[in-house]
């Protein structure tokens, strides 16, 4: 709770304070208009003063690009579990996949690397097909994972797709085209409990009498559960990019 508070101070930071630079530089060195308005008497900024006060919010709003994932990703972080023991890569992908071995509505599958996995609902499942539109889904979501072994850490984008119920009504009858979701859900990102899910002895073990609601914290949560108790940290990130997802 208290970095997602740390977050939203930052992002007021972010707006007041070129605010107050702005705001300074118009009582030292005059209203900052070029040419200057009509009337005017008295000092007026040269053209280099103006440049410069540009310059300087033109580089802070480059600055806050690659600043802002970074700080949104740190806010949501969830870190180990406590007195959970560290696994390799390989180890956590295999736990991970073995959950495909469970009577859960969402798939683990390998991505486009080998360090990427994404975990899917089973829109085409003709187990869960009924269940889904009897829920009125309507869009169905993916976690992409990417696992750095070096940091032990896990990061993770969300991306939604549209589906098209009206393709079919036979197995799998269903369209869809994925799309990223550019944006970090924080309470959708805490450990709030199993949801289902539990994690024994390092091994997943599903509650099948739980009725699921085929939310987005629904697919999340179990995962990061499994992750944490592995001895891994889940970030989620705007971006798989570094220098801005973070």
């Amino acid at each position: 709770m208290m970095r997602i508070l740390w977050f939203f101070g930052y992002v007021a930071g972010m707006i007041v304070v070129p605010v107050i630079v702005i705001g300074i530089a118009q009582i030292f060195i005059g209203p900052l208009q070029w040419p200057p308005p009509h009337g005017h008497t008295g000092r007026l900024p040269t053209s280099s003063e103006v440049t410069a006060v540009g310059l300087f919010t033109g580089a802070w709003v480059v600055a806050q690009l690659f600043v802002f994932g970074r700080v949104a990703s740190w806010a949501s972080t969830v870190g180990p579990g406590p007195g959970a023991a560290r696994v390799s890569a390989t180890q956590l992908a295999s736990r991970l996949l073995a959950l495909n071995s469970l009577r859960a509505p969402w798939q683990v599958g390998t991505g486009r690397r080998p360090d990427e996995l994404v975990v899917d609902w089973r829109y085409a499942d003709a187990t869960w097909l009924d269940s889904m539109r009897a829920h009125g889904l309507r869009r169905t979501f993916r976690l992409a994972l990417r696992l750095d072994e070096r940091n032990r850490v896990v990061r993770a984008i969300e991306r939604h797709a549209e589906l098209d119920w009206s393709a079919g009504v036979t197995l799998g009858a269903a369209t869809l085209r994925w799309q990223t979701t550019y944006g970090i859900n924080f309470h959708q990102h805490q450990h709030e409990g199993v949801f289902g899910l539990q994690i024994r002895n390092g091994q997943p073990t599903l509650d099948l009498s739980y009725a699921y609601t085929f939310s987005l914290k629904e697919l999340k949560n179990p995962i990061i559960d499994l992750v944490t108790d592995a001895g891994w940290q889940f970030r989620p990130v705007i971006t798989f990019f570094r220098p801005v997802g973070g």
